[in-house]
């Protein structure tokens, strides 16, 4: 996704561009599904599929009245976060296609979610941050909003980057 021209750009493995779509609105919050289909969020929640270039609404203003900022695909549902100090975050159920359930703010001392990934054993961690790092745990069944702080983030505002390294290693970036 290019910003500054509010394009949408799709490469082949190489960097060729294949496809420019002007005006997407696609945001910052983007992952391919398990059929390669584009789900992505700016204000709303989106699905884009490169091979006929159209778009689909799935969920109009999730997060509302904030931007998407960070979002998880999984076989059964979507998480997504917002950026701003109200810390919202939407689940979003894609057999049903609706909205499950929305938190807000996700931790009463992290406003900001960065990240948002699926672990090896199905559950959602979602990184969020300021004024203080804490990695909340989502359970994708029950819907239930765990937080964690481990030691190391203690003294932390940041944590962002999230990437499982293996089943039982976890890496991220703190300030």
């Amino acid at each position: 996704f290019s910003n500054i021209s509010h394009y949408l750009v799709l490469l082949t493995a190489n960097g060729e561009v294949t496809k420019l779509i002007p005006d997407a609105n696609v945001g910052w919050a983007m992952q391919a599904d398990e059929n390669g289909k584009l789900i992505s969020g700016g204000m709303d929640l989106t699905c884009f599929d490169p091979d006929t270039g159209e778009f689909e609404v799935l969920a109009r203003q999730p997060v509302a009245p904030e931007e998407l900022w960070s979002a998880c695909v999984t076989k059964t549902l979507v998480v997504m976060g917002s950026s701003t100090p109200k810390g919202t975050l939407a689940v979003y159920d894609r057999a049903a296609r609706r909205i499950l359930k929305s938190f807000s703010p996700v931790h009463s001392h992290a406003f900001y979610t960065y990240d948002i990934l699926e672990a090896p054993d199905g559950k959602i961690l979602i990184l969020s941050s300021a004024p203080r790092a804490v990695i909340n745990l989502l359970d994708p069944f029950s819907l239930h909003l765990d937080p964690v702080i481990p030691e190391a983030l203690a003294d932390c505002s940041r944590v962002s980057g999230g990437v499982m390294l293996d089943e039982h290693t976890f890496f991220a970036l703190t300030e």
